[in-house]
């Protein structure tokens, strides 16, 4: 196996990187100059006061670094990753504080040899030179079931015991007063761990292995062993297995929570002061040791694991805590003490008394240390009232009956969902073509909330309310930004309903919806979104203004024209690249699907479906629908250079002869706008304009580009004719002097259309039977 990969930049060098970043981001930190040291940049204020100093190797972070500050560490001794500090930069740190002012200096050593060694190598050396040093060795680990020889190991609560010495110092206590009472509570405080993966020194393998369904618990920061290797479960039953470990009576090492036991202590060590139940925490033992008890608790991430699953995991801590009787009086959730990338979590609790609370909640300028709101964690808080809504109208607050118009409603609501059911697979394929295939899904799940809404209770028939209480619907049940987006159009479309719903209004509704969804998504027509339907269907809802519209032919209209929406809409070319939307009007059944690139012409075919038709018909371009009628004669009668009348609107497939006559014009001439044709399909258009000129970019092949076998055949090229006409032709290398062609304007399997379009507007969208200005260049 490889060393896993990390961020560093130089194996070597990494220990002396992340201090010197942790000291360049804090300017209340200084480094010792050609030591591994870092220490308050406030060595001034430590004058009179006894100095606390801490360390061991890197890997750790934040500990030991980020807990210097006013209030906790003086300074800390880095050594490399996982390897103990030097004995001369310890010394070094002593001479520094004590050179300060300070009147004593206590060094907090997590119980390992190499620091114990190291430190109190450095701690006799500082004595033989005249200095006032003291240690105090933290051992916490609750993990082995029989007493070891070399004590409990150091873990998290070491930083626990940074914060209660930092507080007393910081209010003037004695090195004696100071040592006595955080020796006693390390004796009153218990870590175990968790984990899911090893974790590796930077060049290094793994330091252990674990198989992807095993969790280890009771390993040590390096990646120690710990008591025993157990099949991943949920964090519940982790937790529950943790805090019995570490309660459980028949583990030695356990920190004892019922009526009668004492607290763990170990044989009296040499560097510290000798500790009994009635010292521990200032009184704990009478007060604590029982149901009942008071703990500050700890959930440290050892590295790897996920904020997500840390809040999990302190959830279910609170949880089985108060199963047990315990009030937990503070708890600290994040990472305090590390082992590198260490996919894990240890779970610290330090019995506590009101005195000792008082230290851990004393203000503190260490960096890593959290910024506490002062009380207890509980499993259930009051939850505060969500505020009422704003009152509904007056016909809101009625039930809505079962009427004719709420039947109406309940019926088009049902057909919507059944369609939408019947469609899931097929927008489940269409999404996957362009995102995560969940859009069929996603439109399910709101038609069966809609469903079961509907069966429950008449809807209301005021549109303004349907829409308000679809929205609410959408937003509750849909999920996704699908629900959200349908809730704004929604929410902003029943507005102007309120008051009136005449035809011009749902008009209005339309639009303001459509608005919605633009100001809060972001998207324009043109996006290829929801949006592009919605506005084509909008446009022809505009008939509604006006006098004698016919409702249902409308709608109609809209429908047919919001299935277009992908293709429909325009582009502007101004030289620098595309704005607005792509403009095209395909004549079914079959249409081009087009992306937008670069400048005109590189338009590039996503997906073409292949004609169904095999009869040859014409397309007329009418307003609010397409009229298909079958051609009367395989001929075309004065169309062309004299300008004449079509006779029947469709010229045979191939004609060659009728091609070469367009050609060979300089000028298009001017012919009536029913001069078109479509041999077998539609076709798809695209119409940019560039200078003064407008350019049609998509239109398909015609018979002299069939779609064989599936495949997209190369289409035709475009050109800009004068006096307000735009003509295709398909021979990019057959454009006479005179024309406006670009080459290899698109592909598709779509067939060609004649088209005339006239003088009109510059702006808007152009629906069937409008029109566009068309100049040369």
């Amino acid at each position: 196996m490889e060393a896993p990969k990390k961020l560093v930049g130089s194996v070597a060098g990494c220990a002396d990187d992340t201090l010197a970043g942790l000291v360049a981001c804090n300017p209340g930190l200084q480094l010792l100059r050609g030591h591994r040291v870092a220490l308050r940049a406030d060595l001034d204020a430590l004058r009179g006061r006894v100095a606390l100093l801490s360390g061991g190797g890197s890997g750790h972070e934040p500990a030991h670094a980020g807990y210097i500050g006013k209030g906790m560490l003086s300074g800390v001794v880095a050594g490399a990753v996982f390897t103990s500090p030097a004995v001369g930069s310890i010394l070094a740190a002593i001479r520094a504080v004590t050179q300060a002012g300070a009147v004593g200096t206590l060094l907090i050593v997590k119980n390992y040899t190499g620091d114990r060694l190291n430190f109190g190598l450095a701690l006799e050396r500082a004595r033989a030179e005249g200095a006032d040093v003291q240690m105090v060795v933290v051992g916490d680990d609750c993990a082995f079931t029989t007493q070891k020889k070399a004590g409990r190991r150091g873990l998290c609560g070491t930083v626990l015991v940074h914060k209660v010495a930092g507080a007393l110092a910081e209010a003037g206590a004695s090195l004696d007063e100071i040592v006595k009472r955080v020796s006693a509570v390390t004796k009153a405080m218990g870590t175990l761990g968790l984990s899911l993966s090893p974790c590796s020194v930077p060049g290094s393998k793994p330091t252990f292995q674990l198989a992807d369904d095993e969790m280890e618990l009771g390993l040590g920061i390096h990646g120690e062993a710990g008591v025993r290797r157990m099949k991943v479960m949920p964090a519940d039953e982790a937790v529950e297995t943790m805090l019995a470990h570490m309660t459980d009576p028949a583990n030695a090492s356990h920190l004892p929570l019922s009526r009668g036991e004492p607290p763990w202590v170990s044989p009296e060590p040499p560097w510290g002061t000798p500790c009994t139940s009635k010292e521990v925490g200032g009184g704990l033992h009478s007060a604590h040791c029982l149901a009942g008890a008071s703990v500050v608790l700890v959930v440290n991430n050892l590295g790897g694991l996920s904020c997500l699953e840390l809040g999990i995991v302190a959830s279910a801590a609170v949880r089985g805590l108060e199963r047990r009787g315990v009030c937990i009086a503070r708890a600290l959730v994040g990472s305090f003490m590390t082992a590198l990338e260490m996919a894990g979590v240890s779970l610290t609790l330090m019995l506590a008394d009101e005195e000792l609370l008082g230290l851990i909640d004393a203000k503190t300028t260490a960096m890593a240390w959290p910024n506490l709101v002062a009380g207890p964690a509980v499993s259930q808080r009051p939850e505060v009232l969500a505020p009422n809504e704003g009152p509904e109208p007056q016909a809101a607050q009625q039930a809505p009956s079962a009427g004719p118009g709420t039947k109406r409603v309940q019926l088009v609501l049902e057909r919507v969902c059944s369609t939408l059911l019947g469609l899931q697979d097929k927008l489940n394929e269409l999404d996957r073509a362009a995102g995560d295939g969940d859009c069929g899904h996603t439109h399910a799940r709101a038609a069966r909330a809609i469903q079961e809404w509907v069966r429950a209770r008449p809807p209301p028939a005021a549109p303004a309310q349907l829409l308000s209480a679809l929205a609410d619907l959408l937003l509750e049940k849909m999920g996704g930004s699908s629900g959200v987006l349908y809730g704004l159009f929604l929410t902003a479309a029943a507005r102007p309903l309120h008051n009136r719903s005449d035809l011009p209004t749902w008009a209005d509704a339309m639009d303001a919806g459509i608005e919605a969804m633009r100001r809060y998504g972001g998207a324009a027509p043109g996006d290829r979104t929801m949006l592009d339907s919605l506005c084509a269907a909008a446009q022809a809802l505009h008939a509604l203004r006006s006098p004698g519209a016919e409702l249902l032919t409308v709608l109609a209209s809209a429908v047919q024209v919001q299935g277009w929406g992908g293709d429909r809409g325009w582009a502007e070319w101004d030289g620098n690249g595309c704005t607005g939307r792509a403009l095209s009007a395909p004549c079914p059944p079959g249409r081009a699907q087009r992306r937008r690139q670069k400048p005109p012409g590189t338009w590039k075919l996503v997906r073409a479906e292949p004609a169904t038709s095999a009869r040859p018909s014409c397309c007329s371009l009418t307003p609010g629908r397409w009229r298909r009628r079958p051609c009367c004669a395989p001929c075309w009668r004065g169309c062309g250079a004299e300008g004449g009348q079509p006779a029947c609107g469709c010229p045979p497939l191939g004609s060659l002869r009728l091609r070469r006559r367009w050609e060979m014009r300089q000028h298009a001439p001017s012919v009536p706008s029913e001069c078109l044709w479509s041999p077998k399909v539609g076709s798809v258009s695209v119409l940019v304009q560039r200078g003064v000129g407008w350019w049609d970019l998509g239109l398909g092949g015609g018979g002299w580009s069939p779609c064989r076998g599936g495949e997209i055949q190369p289409a035709l090229s475009v050109m800009a004719g004068e006096e307000g006409s735009c003509w295709a032709t398909h021979e990019p290398s057959s454009l006479p002097r005179g024309w406006l062609g670009k080459p290899g304007g698109s592909h598709g399997c779509a067939h060609g259309v004649w088209r005339k379009l006239q003088k009109g507007g510059k702006t808007g969208t152009r629906g069937p039977g409008q029109s566009l200005p068309c100049t040369t260049g």
